[in-house]
């Protein structure tokens, strides 16, 4: 992770994107995907950053991610960064656990 966008008022604290996850078909199902996505969240809050934001497809085929995301407090929000509203996309956010 790399940390974007300076802190403002309504975002206080460094942010930060998850930029790409996938699990491959023999896997899905098996907690894989929630197993990354609890690492990459801890290594957020490891960094000190305040928020993660993820943009994913508004597809049905991206219904279990976005299923998962939700499970692990990501609510939807605007777009953020350099991204635009886009009917293919949903755009999700969370604040970050305190460091471990």
């Amino acid at each position: 992770m790399a940390r974007t966008s300076p802190p403002t008022a309504a975002r206080p604290g460094p942010t930060d994107p998850v930029k790409s996850m996938h699990v491959i078909a023999e896997a899905r199902g098996r907690g894989a995907g929630a197993a990354m996505l609890e690492h990459l969240l801890a290594q957020a809050a490891d960094m000190g950053l305040s928020r993660v934001s993820l943009e994913t497809g508004s597809g049905p085929d991206f219904a279990p991610a976005r299923r998962l995301y939700g499970q692990r407090g990501f609510v939807e929000c605007p777009p953020f960064g350099d991204y635009l509203p886009d009917p293919h996309s949903t755009f999700m956010t969370r604040p970050c656990p305190g460091p471990a």
